[in-house]
């Protein structure tokens, strides 16, 4: 199951939960205060797969299958 990013509207936490695509936002509780007003939030995610641009400054270790 994927990991989902979630926002309490209540006390503005920010926090991570493992639960299915098809699971409500409503059920899942803030585990700061508890309550159930949550929002599926947007999540940033990088991966590595040879150079970044024409400086090269991040490239995928010579040990990795993206090079």
């Amino acid at each position: 199951m994927p990991i989902y990013e979630f926002k309490c509207k209540s006390c503005d936490n920010e926090f991570e939960m493992i639960c299915s695509a098809n699971d409500d936002a409503g059920d899942i509780a803030c585990p700061r205060c508890g309550e159930r007003k949550v929002e599926k939030i947007m999540s940033l995610f990088s991966s590595s797969c040879g150079s970044c641009g024409s400086s090269g400054s991040c490239s995928a270790p010579a040990s990795s299958p993206f090079t």
